[in-house]
């Protein structure tokens, strides 16, 4: 299993993309985001519904894991 999250604890002024294979140890991905967006498909080949971008810059919520 393959889990990315964003550090905002560590250095809460440079957030950063962490990634952890099989539950080992976290490694940093990309550190200092600005912009952070997603794009996928689907494995039978169609596309997902369109969604509404969130822009969001509290860090306090449940989106960030602390």
């Amino acid at each position: 299993m393959i889990t990315y999250y964003l550090d905002a604890t560590t250095d809460p002024r440079h957030p950063t993309l962490m990634r952890a294979v099989n539950f080992n140890t976290p490694q940093p991905v990309a550190e200092t985001l600005e912009n952070l967006q997603f794009s996928y498909n689907f494995a039978d080949g169609t596309t997902p519904a369109p969604v509404k971008p969130v822009h969001r810059t509290d860090t306090s919520g449940s989106w960030w894991r602390q």
